[in-house]
């Protein structure tokens, strides 16, 4: 479940930082994003125990003594792991972690006021709408150019994520066919279906199908595979070096039922559906209604660790 991960676009120099992490939210207490039941009304379950967390809490930086977390934003939280018990995936090596997470110096004056009050003061500050508290991503040694870099999210999100590996199974009713949809979106060529193909050989898990056709993605079914090559689509030509994707007819749906994340969506043609030759370089599978991390119960959920040497001892209230 690694992200992309965030590289060096140029040669970054020991203890010069890497990016600033001014904070979004300073929430003191993170029992409030626990996730309950909710009952046909929409309300919590009376009685019920959480279900999990919030997703949030993955880009969050607190303690495992602590109550707070520090949630960023900035690109910070695209960092990836590497630490003692990660080795091997993407850059990461036996070279360790090459940047590390400390307290803003410079840029955010506000940071060291905030770092000697106690959580009760920055809860009042917090319910005044103020915020004060930033961190920054430094580098440990030189970074090359197109480097990833690595930060140590702590032995407690180790040991959370070796727990999730070994008790984490496919959601309800896929079993043994379970793919990703990262996995999917990986190699669309291998997993795309046409309508007619969908009767006997149904997708791996619960998507939606996405055609990215004058600037945005819509909904789409794939019709049929055409005899059409890329290079015969103006909209859809390749660079030169890229391989040769199969062409698809596709009717594309406009997207109803807007949410406040998709008021810059447009549709630009003249019906409520549209049917256009299409590469898979321009499908993409999503998350079923309700089937992505975000929802599924069981997913993972740990703060970043912050070094114990560097969150406030008046802060480990636990």
């Amino acid at each position: 479940q690694a992200g992309m991960g965030a590289f060096a676009s140029r040669l970054l120099k020991k203890d010069e930082v890497i990016a600033p992490a001014p904070a979004l939210l300073q929430i003191t207490d993170k029992k409030t994003l626990d996730m309950f039941e909710l009952n046909v009304n929409g309300y919590k379950v009376d009685g019920g125990d959480p279900v999990g967390k919030q997703l949030l809490l993955n880009y969050c930086f607190g303690h495992g003594k602590s109550t707070m977390v520090v949630c960023t934003a900035s690109s910070s939280n695209l960092i990836n792991h590497c630490g003692p018990k990660v080795k091997g995936e993407g850059q990461c090596d036996n070279r360790g972690p090459n940047a590390v997470v400390r307290w803003a110096t410079d840029f955010d004056p506000e940071t060291s006021l905030w770092l000697d009050m106690s959580l009760d003061e920055i809860d009042e500050l917090v319910e005044k709408g103020r915020r004060g508290l930033s961190l920054e991503i430094v580098a440990l040694r030189d970074i090359r150019a197109d480097e990833e870099i690595f930060i140590d999210y702590g032995p407690e999100w180790e040991e959370a994520w070796e727990r999730h590996l070994s008790a984490w199974s496919p959601p309800s009713g896929n079993g043994d066919n379970y793919v990703s949809i990262n996995e999917m979106n990986k190699d669309v060529e291998k997993y795309v279906r046409t309508v007619d193909d969908l009767e006997t050989d149904p997708y791996p898990i619960d998507v939606r199908v996405g055609c990215f056709v004058q600037g945005f993605h819509h909904p789409c079914q794939i019709l049929e595979e055409t005899p059409v090559t890329e290079a015969d689509i103006p909209h859809d030509s390749s660079a030169l070096n890229e391989p040769r994707r199969s062409v698809y007819r596709v009717r594309l749906e406009k997207l109803e039922a807007l949410s406040r994340w998709e008021i810059q969506y447009r549709w630009h043609f003249p019906t409520k559906s549209y049917e256009t030759p299409l590469s898979t370089k321009y499908i993409r599978f999503f998350p079923g209604v309700y089937s992505s991390d975000q929802h599924l119960p069981g997913a993972f959920r740990q703060q970043i660790g912050v070094p114990d040497d560097v969150w406030p001892k008046q802060w480990k209230n636990l």
